[in-house]
């Protein structure tokens, strides 16, 4: 059986490495898997296939061709002072030409495609090939956003979109909704079914007015048990150059701005903290101002180096994600892996990992004292904490191993391939 993973980038963002995990996952099951991305960034991973731009068109000419046809939901935003999170159209400047450009597949694989498959295209055109579609975000059953935000605009047909600032009922977002009703009609319920890495996610899939008649089956992602390994604390602070007597809190995201992931309510958090003797802050992604912060604090920018990554997890005493909504974030599991335990909100997926209390310690959904309160019993409890980290690790090897990830889909990709 030949399986063909397509993913708009192949290592950018925690779509693409949980892709990427996936389809390695299948190679070492010694299954024909492939990934197809118009954004290839690596040159050493075997399977990955980079599309072409066509002809003699260049690599400027075709992001304007982007922009210019994201230009509406650009003009919505701009009255807005700051974006909740990323808005894409289900159109794309690849058109048919990534169609055509697909590797020989028996089943398509569908990740985070946004801005790579032209929906209308992909869904009317492809008549023989089962379809699994692994759900990263909420963008396939919404009208754009990627997360809701609370808005369950998503069981109507959307419009009047709070993250566009908008009051009108026509805008882009119901438009953009218009197109994916009319492409997944195209779709029998046999032909596509939907995966989700957390059963919240597939709660969200069952209310959505898009996707809700397609079948739905939660899989987790998996980890790279033998990467993300506990090592030992003081080696790697020492190789970081970070006090070894400090007290380290990670947070990770893409970008500290994404009001989404909650690096506002981590400071403010960490504000009403006890003192505690040399906390030490440590944040990884994309910022381009000073972070106020009582505390010491650093920020390593992106890191997209796994053996850096799981040092970076090694030398924190406590994980931080106080996500307002998420779906299963990689960074919980990498944390988790590497046995460091976790504080955060129980939103989305992630109480699903974190059982409080016994891998970490979950507030409530936005509060902020509830917060404050699991770091500082994570950073002050040492008894507790080693019991935690040995049950990170624990949950990991039971639950998110790359084996176990590749059985569950190889099961769905075998029934979809009975029926066709």
């Amino acid at each position: 059986m030949k399986i063909l993973h397509i993913n708009t980038h192949d290592i950018s963002g925690g779509a693409a490495r949980a892709a990427l995990r996936l389809h390695l996952a299948l190679l070492d099951q010694g299954l024909q898997s492939r990934m197809f991305v118009e954004t290839m960034q690596s040159s050493d991973i075997k399977g990955i296939h980079g599309f072409r731009i066509p002809g003699d068109i260049s690599r400027i000419r075709w992001q304007i061709f982007r922009k210019l046809m994201n230009r509406p939901i650009l003009k919505a935003q701009q009255s807005s002072l700051e974006i909740f999170d990323v808005f894409t159209d289900d159109r794309s400047p690849c058109g048919r030409e990534a169609r055509k450009q697909l590797p020989g597949h028996d089943v398509i694989n569908l990740h985070w495609v946004a801005g790579f498959l032209d929906y209308r295209d992909f869904f009317s055109r492809n008549r023989t090939a089962p379809v699994v579609w692994t759900l990263h975000d909420m963008n396939p059953f919404t009208g754009g956003c990627h997360y809701t935000n609370g808005c369950d605009h998503f069981t109507g047909q959307c419009g009047s979109c709070p993250q566009l600032t908008s009051s009108n009922p026509d805008d882009p977002s119901r438009r953009i909704w218009m197109r994916k009703h009319s492409a997944y009609a195209n779709m029998a319920p046999d032909r596509l079914h939907i995966v989700t890495p957390s059963a919240w996610l597939a709660g969200e899939v069952s209310r959505s007015s898009l996707l809700g008649r397609f079948p739905v089956t939660h899989i987790p992602n998996s980890i790279d048990i033998d990467v993300f390994t506990p090592r030992d604390r003081s080696a790697a602070r020492a190789s970081l150059g970070l006090p070894l007597d400090a007290r380290v809190v990670l947070f990770v995201a893409a970008s500290l701005k994404n009001r989404r992931k909650g690096f506002r309510e981590l400071l403010k958090a960490l504000d009403k903290l006890d003192p505690v003797q040399q906390l030490y802050l440590i944040s990884l992604g994309k910022t381009d101002a000073d972070i106020p912060s009582r505390n010491a604090h650093i920020n390593l920018g992106n890191v997209g180096n796994d053996r850096l990554l799981t040092l970076i997890y090694n030398a924190a005493d406590c994980f931080v994600i106080p996500s307002r909504q998420d779906n299963l974030p990689n960074t919980v599991l990498e944390a988790m892996a590497c046995g460091t335990p976790v504080a955060g909100f129980a939103v989305g997926g992630i109480p699903e990992m974190v059982i409080s209390g016994r891998s970490g310690i979950l507030a409530a959904p936005g509060d902020i004292e509830g917060l404050c309160c699991a770091v500082r019993t994570i950073l002050t409890r040492d008894n507790l904490r080693e019991e935690m980290s040995r049950n990170c690790r624990e949950t990991i090897l039971k639950h998110y191993t790359p084996e176990l990830q590749a059985r569950r889909y190889l099961d769905i990709y075998h029934q979809m391939g009975e029926r066709h």
